[in-house]
């Protein structure tokens, strides 16, 4: 466009001064088709304009929330939320007693023998109870189960007894008295031999519970491991335990049935035997 108009500004000064002469010919300029003809140059040299293409969204998936499965590991872990059981008052569990055992009817069947709770006041004093396990050719386990609701407040993985052997264990608080948590151990000793002094993890295969999980009445909470040993030795020992008159009482937390078999295994003799002031829990 700016030839034309230089074009046409030389035409017009050439014609002001006079320029022309008799002998040249005469120039006839048609503007207006001089103007369209460079507008349409201009126009056909300049490229079209083309409009950018508009992008088309890509649609992205929502990933479906993914949930872990709740597993429970015979290991020692465990990747689900418990559920947190309230403690009772221990005078429930007194009028209410358990119908769970601690072992179940195939483990009584391969009870030797047992002794029960003793009172402080006896010469042969004992702060627990004990179930003994028969000898058989082979190694086997005995199911232990949670007597009642509760929280696992403590874990014994592996403690050296002194006398050449280790024990495993653990603690269910289950109720309070006057404020005080009261609580039932029990502790594993299959008086094999060391097992777990080089291996501090060795008896974590047979207890299925974690300090801090809430367990019901039923749960199979650990398993004893009886060793092909050539005694009777291997015993479970249990006692129920608080802050209240001198912390170890007997385990009398079960129906009149439980102790019956408690009995025919045990020479007669109740879980509490000649208890002494605090220590039977009838009596807090």
């Amino acid at each position: 466009m700016y030839k034309v108009i230089i074009l046409l500004i030389a035409v017009l000064t050439l014609a002001a001064c006079g320029g022309s002469t008799d002998e040249s010919p005469e120039v006839t300029i048609d503007v207006q088709a001089t103007i369209d003809a460079g507008i349409t140059k201009d126009l056909k040299e300049k490229p079209e304009a083309t409009a950018a293409p508009i992008p088309t969204p890509t649609a992205t998936a929502t990933p479906e929330p993914t949930s872990t499965p709740i597993t429970f590991s015979p290991t020692g872990s465990v990747t689900f939320d418990s559920v947190l059981f309230a403690p009772v008052e221990l005078a429930e569990i007194i009028s209410n007693p358990s119908d769970q055992f601690i072992i179940d009817s195939d483990g009584l069947t391969k009870v030797s023998r047992a002794s029960p709770f003793i009172g402080g006041n006896e010469p042969s004093a004992h702060a627990g109870a004990h179930l003994n396990f028969s000898t058989e050719s082979t190694p086997y386990l005995v199911n232990i189960y949670a007597p009642a609701d509760g929280t696992i407040s403590n874990i014994q993985n592996c403690y050296d007894l002194g006398n050449g052997n280790d024990k495993y264990g653990m603690v269910l608080a289950f109720a309070t008295h006057e404020g005080s948590k009261v609580s039932l151990s029990l502790s594993l000793e299959p008086f094999g031999g060391y097992l777990c002094q080089d291996d501090k993890d060795y008896y974590k295969q047979y207890i299925f519970v974690v300090k801090g999980q809430s367990v019901k009445k039923g749960d199979v909470i650990a398993k004893l491991y009886k060793p092909d040993a050539k005694s009777d030795s291997t015993h479970i020992h249990f006692h129920v335990s608080s802050k209240l008159s001198g912390g170890f009482h007997c385990p009398n937390i079960f129906t009149p049935s439980i102790n019956n078999d408690f009995k025919n295994v045990s020479g007669g003799k109740t879980l509490c035997y000649k208890p002494a002031e605090g220590e039977d829990l009838t009596g807090l």
